[in-house]
């Protein structure tokens, strides 16, 4: 080798050698995700922070830049993802004062509650319950936390995964079978994200996986085509909607093998999934009993659905009445904005006829269970007009009228017999199932 090649060489290998390990911990650095954020909001200001993570100890603290003097009146955990949650620990670091501490958003009305002293933790347990985000409130004292755990409980991975029942790519099926001797009743669940986003992998979102397989029903989460795979098609709706008919043929088709109890089928879903469970518990049965296809045999009608935010119309007219600042929908029928979709709604009323789930109630209908976050106010503009709740008022009135039955949920709401929409799965489900 000639030597006055070789400083060169040294040169060129320790360039590469720092561009390898710059890319690596680049990299290193990009999966490393912190699933915890903090919002400390205090009497004088807010501070944003993120809570620091010990490697895969499920540990988290507070960095110690982080403003903790001014008495921070509590802490918002928030999740990525959602998680089953049994217990928080909180504990304050050797200078704190004793502070009080309240868990705030569980369901059921408890609030567990305890008084966090300087390095002594304080454990706060409960049953396990889906969140994906924990409020801490502080009652009293100088709030210094050094460290919070949160002990969580893992998510069952799916029986089947990636079943497919179609061509496409997004026609595929997760399954969970609960354990029974006799065929289970299952719940079908429909992902959000306006047709146009999400996927079966949010399904802890819309249906609480745990306590549905413990109580003997099984479940199904389905992808299907988005509004982007929609070319050609009139109106876009009809791809997701069908897409979601054909999936629930499938499931049935599977009845045996699966163990299911195809009679007693419930959907639950949210907001866009929402909307498209409404739509096959309201719309006549889809089954071809004379085709050569087993599976276009088989029954699109449920027994019961349950779901979160839905809209309940695709009528423009009717969703500008109830909701005047509504702004969502056009995108079913392929309008650019609302204002054209309330403009030619003339030119399109066969399509709202068959895909507008208000359109499509009858007598021979299933019960649905409507649940939302925040309380009606019908014909006055909403916080979140796409998720109102003036849609769930307008069709309870309407199953009312037409003799069907609607459960109707949301803050402050009276008369409720079932808190959740997994109270009323498995209510509905399993007496179905004794019958």
């Amino acid at each position: 080798m000639n030597k006055k090649y070789f400083p060169f060489m040294i040169s060129c290998f320790f360039i590469l050698f720092s561009f390898t390990s710059t890319v690596f911990a680049a990299e290193a650095k990009k999966e490393k995700t912190t699933p915890f954020q903090i919002k400390a909001s205090t009497s004088e200001e807010n501070h944003d922070a993120t809570l620091a993570v010990d490697g895969d100890k499920k540990t988290y603290w507070i960095p110690k830049d982080t403003p903790s003097q001014s008495r921070p009146q509590s802490l918002i955990l928030k999740y990525d993802n959602h998680i089953l949650v049994t217990s928080v620990e909180v504990t304050g670091n050797s200078e704190s004062e004793a502070f009080n501490v309240e868990l705030l958003g569980l369901p059921g009305g408890t609030i567990p509650h305890g008084t966090c002293k300087a390095d002594q933790p304080l454990v706060l347990n409960f049953d396990p319950v889906k969140a994906r985000s924990l409020e801490l409130r502080f009652k009293s004292g100088k709030v210094q936390v050094s460290d919070i755990q949160v002990k969580q409980l893992p998510l069952p991975k799916p029986t089947l995964s990636n079943v497919p029942y179609g061509k496409h790519e997004r026609h595929t099926i997760d399954f969970w079978k609960a354990p029974s001797d006799k065929p289970t009743p299952l719940v079908f669940v429909i992902h959000g994200g306006g047709w146009g986003g999400g996927d079966k992998d949010r399904v802890h979102r819309f249906a609480d996986v745990t306590p549905l397989l413990k109580a003997g029903i099984s479940l199904v989460a389905i992808n299907y085509r988005l509004m982007r795979h929609t070319k050609g098609v009139k109106p876009p709706v009809k791809v997701p909607l069908h897409d979601a008919a054909r999936a629930l043929q499938f499931v049935r088709s599977k009845a045996k093998e699966w163990n299911i109890d195809k009679q007693l089928i419930g959907a639950a879903g949210g907001s866009a999934g929402a909307c498209s469970s409404l739509w096959l518990a309201y719309h006549d049965d889809l089954a071809k009993p004379d085709s050569d296809d087993p599976i276009a045999r088989e029954s699109t009608r449920l027994y019961c659905v349950a779901v979160r935010g839905p809209q309940t119309s695709l009528d423009p007219q009717q969703m500008r009445e109830w909701i005047p600042n509504i702004k969502y929908g056009g995108h079913a029928f392929g309008k650019k904005n609302f204002e054209e979709f309330i403009a030619e709604r003339e030119s399109i009323l066969p399509w709202i006829a068959e895909y507008s789930p208000y359109a499509l109630v009858s007598t021979d209908d299933p019960p649905v269970y409507l649940s939302y976050g925040k309380s009606p106010a019908v014909g006055k503009n909403q916080s979140d007009p796409t998720h109102s709740a003036n849609f769930g008022v307008k069709l309870k009135e309407h199953c009312e009228n037409t003799g069907i039955k609607c459960d109707l949920v949301y803050p402050d709401a009276t008369d409720i017999k079932y808190k959740t929409t997994t109270d009323y799965l498995i209510e509905k489900l399993k007496s179905g199932a004794e019958q």
